[in-house]
Protein backbone atom coordinates (compact mmCIF):
# COMPACT_ATOMS: atom_id res chain seq x y z
CA UNK A 1 0.00 0.00 0.00
CA UNK A 2 1.28 3.74 -0.61
CA UNK A 3 2.33 5.61 2.55
CA UNK A 4 -0.60 7.65 2.44
CA UNK A 5 -3.56 5.82 1.79
CA UNK A 6 -5.08 2.30 0.33
CA UNK A 7 -4.36 1.19 -3.19
CA UNK A 8 -7.98 1.24 -3.86
CA UNK A 9 -8.77 4.49 -2.36
CA UNK A 10 -6.16 6.32 -4.10
CA UNK A 11 -8.04 8.16 -7.40
CA UNK A 12 -5.18 9.34 -9.01
CA UNK A 13 -5.47 8.58 -12.77
CA UNK A 14 -1.57 7.20 -13.33
CA UNK A 15 0.37 4.72 -12.67
CA UNK A 16 1.35 4.17 -8.52
CA UNK A 17 5.03 2.93 -7.80
CA UNK A 18 5.29 1.44 -4.34
CA UNK A 19 8.40 -0.15 -2.68
CA UNK A 20 6.88 -3.91 -1.08
CA UNK A 21 8.78 -6.18 0.79
CA UNK A 22 12.14 -4.64 -0.39
CA UNK A 23 11.02 -4.53 -4.20
CA UNK A 24 9.96 -1.60 -6.11
CA UNK A 25 6.85 -2.06 -8.21
CA UNK A 26 5.55 -0.04 -10.55
CA UNK A 27 1.51 -0.44 -11.44
CA UNK A 28 0.65 -2.42 -14.22
CA UNK A 29 -3.10 -2.51 -16.33
CA UNK A 30 -4.50 -5.02 -18.05
CA UNK A 31 -7.85 -5.43 -19.67
CA UNK A 32 -10.81 -6.71 -18.18
CA UNK A 33 -12.23 -9.20 -20.53
CA UNK A 34 -15.93 -10.22 -21.38
CA UNK A 35 -18.10 -6.83 -19.59
CA UNK A 36 -19.99 -4.48 -22.23
CA UNK A 37 -17.65 -1.64 -21.40
CA UNK A 38 -14.28 -1.79 -21.48
CA UNK A 39 -12.67 -1.53 -18.41
CA UNK A 40 -9.07 -2.34 -17.03
CA UNK A 41 -8.01 -3.97 -13.82
CA UNK A 42 -4.43 -3.27 -12.12
CA UNK A 43 -1.88 -5.13 -10.32
CA UNK A 44 -2.58 -3.67 -7.33
CA UNK A 45 -5.79 -3.86 -7.05
CA UNK A 46 -7.13 -0.30 -8.67
CA UNK A 47 -10.41 -0.83 -11.83
CA UNK A 48 -10.83 1.89 -14.01
CA UNK A 49 -13.23 2.59 -16.77
CA UNK A 50 -13.16 4.77 -19.91
CA UNK A 51 -15.66 7.66 -21.33
CA UNK A 52 -14.96 9.92 -24.26
CA UNK A 53 -13.16 12.18 -21.65
CA UNK A 54 -10.20 9.31 -21.11
CA UNK A 55 -9.85 7.07 -18.60
CA UNK A 56 -11.40 7.47 -14.83
CA UNK A 57 -10.98 5.01 -11.78
CA UNK A 58 -13.73 3.43 -10.53
CA UNK A 59 -14.85 3.18 -6.66
CA UNK A 60 -14.55 0.20 -4.51
CA UNK A 61 -17.22 -0.57 -1.53
CA UNK A 62 -17.14 -3.74 0.89
CA UNK A 63 -19.42 -5.85 1.40
CA UNK A 64 -20.82 -7.62 4.70
CA UNK A 65 -17.91 -9.97 5.05
CA UNK A 66 -15.11 -7.16 4.21
CA UNK A 67 -13.93 -7.78 0.67
CA UNK A 68 -13.64 -5.65 -2.15
CA UNK A 69 -16.53 -5.03 -5.16
CA UNK A 70 -16.49 -2.75 -7.91
CA UNK A 71 -19.53 -2.37 -10.49
CA UNK A 72 -18.76 -3.58 -13.77
CA UNK A 73 -21.00 -2.66 -16.89
CA UNK A 74 -22.42 -6.28 -17.72
CA UNK A 75 -25.07 -5.03 -20.04
CA UNK A 76 -26.37 -1.68 -21.46
CA UNK A 77 -28.05 -0.80 -19.13
CA UNK A 78 -27.31 -3.35 -16.38
CA UNK A 79 -24.08 -2.57 -13.31
CA UNK A 80 -23.12 -6.17 -11.74
CA UNK A 81 -20.86 -5.77 -8.23
CA UNK A 82 -17.78 -8.30 -9.12
CA UNK A 83 -15.11 -8.85 -6.60
CA UNK A 84 -11.93 -7.08 -7.11
CA UNK A 85 -9.41 -9.85 -6.17
CA UNK A 86 -10.97 -11.88 -8.85
CA UNK A 87 -10.65 -9.33 -11.40
CA UNK A 88 -7.03 -8.82 -10.54
CA UNK A 89 -6.29 -12.64 -10.25
CA UNK A 90 -8.20 -13.28 -13.45
CA UNK A 91 -5.82 -10.87 -15.49
CA UNK A 92 -2.43 -11.15 -13.64
CA UNK A 93 -2.71 -15.01 -12.07
CA UNK A 94 -2.12 -18.21 -13.91
CA UNK A 95 -4.74 -20.84 -12.90
CA UNK A 96 -3.44 -24.22 -14.60
CA UNK A 97 -5.22 -26.51 -12.36
CA UNK A 98 -8.21 -24.47 -12.81
CA UNK A 99 -9.01 -23.54 -8.86
CA UNK A 100 -12.36 -22.10 -8.47
CA UNK A 101 -11.59 -19.33 -5.36
CA UNK A 102 -9.05 -16.76 -4.69
CA UNK A 103 -7.14 -16.49 -1.39
CA UNK A 104 -5.36 -13.75 0.11
CA UNK A 105 -2.17 -14.90 1.45
CA UNK A 106 -2.09 -12.23 4.19
CA UNK A 107 -5.58 -13.20 5.55
CA UNK A 108 -6.35 -9.43 4.63
CA UNK A 109 -9.12 -8.96 2.68
CA UNK A 110 -9.05 -5.47 1.30
CA UNK A 111 -5.34 -6.10 0.35
CA UNK A 112 -5.73 -6.86 -3.55
CA UNK A 113 -1.91 -6.65 -4.68
CA UNK A 114 -1.17 -9.26 -7.13
CA UNK A 115 1.33 -10.89 -5.67
CA UNK A 116 -0.69 -11.08 -2.48
CA UNK A 117 -3.48 -13.26 -4.24
CA UNK A 118 -3.49 -16.93 -5.32
CA UNK A 119 -5.75 -19.67 -6.31
CA UNK A 120 -7.03 -22.11 -4.23
CA UNK A 121 -9.51 -24.91 -3.70
CA UNK A 122 -12.45 -24.38 -1.20
CA UNK A 123 -10.73 -26.83 1.41
CA UNK A 124 -7.53 -24.96 0.52
CA UNK A 125 -9.19 -21.79 1.35
CA UNK A 126 -11.03 -23.29 4.48
CA UNK A 127 -7.51 -24.38 5.64
CA UNK A 128 -5.82 -21.30 5.17
CA UNK A 129 -8.41 -18.91 7.18
CA UNK A 130 -7.77 -21.22 9.64
CA UNK A 131 -4.29 -21.29 9.96
CA UNK A 132 -3.84 -17.44 9.51
CA UNK A 133 -6.62 -16.93 12.63
CA UNK A 134 -9.62 -15.78 9.66
CA UNK A 135 -11.63 -18.75 10.76
CA UNK A 136 -11.04 -19.69 14.79
CA UNK A 137 -12.78 -22.97 15.84
CA UNK A 138 -12.78 -24.36 18.96
CA UNK A 139 -10.29 -27.64 19.77
CA UNK A 140 -10.77 -30.74 21.40
CA UNK A 141 -13.80 -30.69 24.45
CA UNK A 142 -14.26 -27.22 23.90
CA UNK A 143 -15.70 -28.20 20.22
CA UNK A 144 -19.00 -27.27 20.12
CA UNK A 145 -19.93 -31.32 18.91
CA UNK A 146 -17.95 -32.36 21.03
CA UNK A 147 -19.66 -35.56 22.97
CA UNK A 148 -22.94 -34.71 20.76
CA UNK A 149 -24.67 -37.06 18.39
CA UNK A 150 -25.96 -35.65 14.72
CA UNK A 151 -23.49 -33.36 13.92
CA UNK A 152 -25.41 -31.51 10.93
CA UNK A 153 -23.28 -31.99 7.83
CA UNK A 154 -23.06 -35.27 7.98
CA UNK A 155 -26.92 -36.08 8.64
CA UNK A 156 -27.30 -33.56 5.46
CA UNK A 157 -24.77 -35.81 3.73
CA UNK A 158 -26.41 -38.86 4.96
CA UNK A 159 -30.01 -37.76 3.71
CA UNK A 160 -28.77 -36.95 0.28
CA UNK A 161 -26.88 -39.99 -0.16
CA UNK A 162 -23.17 -38.22 -0.37
CA UNK A 163 -20.67 -40.30 0.51
CA UNK A 164 -17.71 -38.19 -0.19
CA UNK A 165 -16.10 -37.07 2.74
CA UNK A 166 -12.52 -36.89 1.21
CA UNK A 167 -12.24 -33.24 1.32
CA UNK A 168 -13.57 -32.27 4.41
CA UNK A 169 -11.55 -30.58 7.13
CA UNK A 170 -10.83 -32.93 9.88
CA UNK A 171 -10.11 -32.07 13.72
CA UNK A 172 -7.89 -34.13 15.98
CA UNK A 173 -9.30 -33.97 19.10
CA UNK A 174 -6.49 -35.02 20.93
CA UNK A 175 -3.97 -32.50 19.65
CA UNK A 176 -6.52 -30.06 17.99
CA UNK A 177 -4.65 -30.31 14.66
CA UNK A 178 -6.54 -29.44 11.66
CA UNK A 179 -5.93 -31.35 8.47
CA UNK A 180 -7.17 -30.56 5.00
CA UNK A 181 -8.88 -33.91 4.21
CA UNK A 182 -9.20 -37.51 5.98
CA UNK A 183 -6.56 -38.99 4.26
CA UNK A 184 -3.79 -36.47 5.29
CA UNK A 185 -5.28 -37.25 9.31
CA UNK A 186 -4.65 -40.51 9.22
CA UNK A 187 -1.12 -40.22 7.26
CA UNK A 188 -0.57 -38.02 9.95
CA UNK A 189 -1.27 -40.61 12.51
CA UNK A 190 -0.34 -43.36 10.93
CA UNK A 191 -3.55 -45.07 10.35
CA UNK A 192 -3.32 -47.49 7.42
CA UNK A 193 -7.00 -48.55 7.12
CA UNK A 194 -8.71 -45.38 5.51
CA UNK A 195 -11.80 -46.95 4.90
CA UNK A 196 -12.20 -48.10 8.79
CA UNK A 197 -11.78 -44.85 9.28
CA UNK A 198 -13.92 -42.94 7.48
CA UNK A 199 -16.83 -45.58 8.74
CA UNK A 200 -15.11 -44.67 12.45
CA UNK A 201 -16.14 -40.93 11.91
CA UNK A 202 -19.51 -41.54 10.01
CA UNK A 203 -20.94 -43.54 12.53
CA UNK A 204 -19.32 -42.89 15.50
CA UNK A 205 -18.60 -39.13 15.37
CA UNK A 206 -17.07 -37.56 17.87
CA UNK A 207 -16.81 -41.48 19.80
CA UNK A 208 -14.76 -42.52 17.08
CA UNK A 209 -11.59 -44.83 18.83
CA UNK A 210 -9.18 -42.60 16.24
CA UNK A 211 -9.97 -39.39 17.73
CA UNK A 212 -10.83 -37.85 14.59
CA UNK A 213 -13.85 -35.51 13.57
CA UNK A 214 -14.79 -33.59 10.97
CA UNK A 215 -14.51 -29.82 11.32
Amino acid sequence: MTDKIPYYLDKRNENLVDVINGIEYTEEWRPVVGYYYPYEVSSFGRVRGFSDGGSFIKNQHFNKKKYLLTAIREKEKYNRPIFVHRLVADAFLENEKNKPQVNHIDGIKCSNFYKNLEWATNSENQLHSVRTGLRVMPKGKDHYWYGKKGHPSLMKNKRKGASNNKSKLVLDLNTGIYYENLREACDAKGIEKYKNASYQLIKYKEKSKIGLVYA
